[in-house]
């Protein structure tokens, strides 16, 4: 069966149809001067080659009328065929009504003021044909996209397009239209696998944990774990302990603890489960041993005394010398290593001495450094000691060689650093 199509004119609505199907029927018809609806008879027009079937809205009946040489605007002829010279006239309102299926009506507000569509009845609701700007050309692979104003215009397609975006980036949104990215704090490494990011700031929570699963694809365990366990989160009186743990045989395990109060716990070493040279010093100030003692790495690591440890600065006095005067001054108890030697003599003028380094029966005696004329300012020696070690059980000598004038008496120190 054909369909039965009418379309509304101001001087009535015209059919198109076979008559043999609608001759005998009724129908019904809005009135589109007042939107009022009323049932009509269509009449059997025969001859189909010269007869037309109008509805004449003075009388509000349909009628045959034999064509006169022309059909108007809109006209529909009973073969089947659509003569229009111009456009099809729709009614036309703002929020016009259509509530049976098929309905369609022009709604001249529907997008802006002056910005319509045309509407039709879906069997639940009204929807709108939507069109684009007939002055807009359309590029390829562009779509319809809707524009402040009630004006559609052609769009490229920003979905189909994929994602630009620099390599290893990774996206996110940042409120705007596209996604965007920080490449100089946040990046994922192709080759590896791994995230880099200045900071990472676990979810907010009571505990918050930073776990790192392992590659084993059937439980995919927790190997290492760090965990935050708050009891007050309030600004300023956080108190917060915080839990390093490993996967030890099977159970993870705490190895490092430190809580809210400044207290730490390192899980204990059992014996001969570190060998010497895994403690490394690198990893640790190089204070750590406190005043006077520094350690220093190595393989093993040790700690050393500082030099004020082990220097010592030993003095003899020689009253009114001679050049015949020769006196032992000093036994050495342990190995040592001559740094400075002064002098110093009291009252006018000078006196000439040398240090020596004796064997255990104080014989064989070296010189220390170039002898000192020593005067009432004091004297030291030039910077280069001679033979600075002194072995265990050697003496030491302090030799007069000079003297100018009448000293009261002469001093002579030596300065060394003491073998452990």
């Amino acid at each position: 069966m054909k369909k039965l199509l009418l379309t509304i004119l101001t001087t009535g609505i015209l059919l198109f149809s076979s008559n043999q199907v609608f001759a005998g029927h009724r129908v019904q018809i809005i009135d589109d001067t007042n939107g009022s609806r009323l049932l009509a008879s269509i009449p059997d027009c025969s001859n189909a080659s010269t007869e037309k079937l109008i509805y004449v809205q003075a009388t509000r009946e349909f009628k045959c009328e034999t064509d006169g040489g022309g059909v108007g605007s809109g006209d529909f002829m009973a073969d089947g065929s659509v003569p229009m010279t111009d456009a099809l006239p729709l009614f036309s309102d703002a929020a016009p009504t259509t509530s049976v299926v098929g309905e369609i009506a022009f709604d001249n507000n529907a997008w802006a003021s002056g910005r319509g569509a045309l509407q039709s009845y879906d069997g639940t609701s009204n929807v709108y044909l939507v069109g684009c700007s007939a002055a807009d050309v359309p590029g390829d692979g562009e779509v319809c996209k809707w524009n402040t104003g009630g004006l559609p215009t052609w769009e490229v397609d920003l979905n189909t397009a994929g994602i630009t975006a620099a390599d290893t980036c990774v996206l996110f949104s940042d409120g705007a239209d596209n996604p965007s990215c920080d490449t100089a704090n946040f990046n994922y490494n192709k080759i590896t696998g791994a995230l880099s990011a200045t900071s990472f700031i676990a979810a907010p929570s009571a505990t918050p944990t930073i776990s790192a699963i392992d590659s084993d694809t059937n439980d995919k365990d927790v190997s290492t774990q760090i965990v935050t366990d708050c009891t007050d989160t309030g600004s300023g009186t956080e108190d917060c302990d915080m839990t390093f743990s490993q996967q030890i045989a099977g159970n993870m395990t705490a190895f490092f603890t430190a809580d809210a109060d400044g207290n730490t716990a390192i899980r204990s070493i059992g014996a001969g489960s570190y060998a010497a040279a895994g403690i490394d010093g690198d990893d640790l100030a190089s204070s750590l041993g406190g005043r006077s003692i520094t350690l220093t790495p190595g393989s093993p690591d040790v700690f050393d005394a500082d030099a004020e440890l082990y220097t010592v600065t030993k003095c003899a006095v020689i009253e009114t010398p001679t050049s015949a005067d020769n006196f032992m001054i000093l036994h050495i108890e342990l190995g040592a290593q001559v740094t400075r030697v002064h002098c110093i003599v009291e009252d006018a003028t000078s006196a000439t001495i040398e240090m020596e380094q004796c064997d255990v029966a104080g014989d064989n005696c070296t010189i220390i450094t170039t002898a000192l004329v020593c005067d009432v300012g004091g004297q030291e020696d030039d910077g280069t000691i001679d033979s600075p070690d002194l072995d265990v059980d050697d003496w030491v000598r302090m030799d007069v060689t000079a003297t100018n004038g009448t000293p009261g008496a002469v001093t002579g120190c030596v300065t060394m650093t003491m073998d452990d």
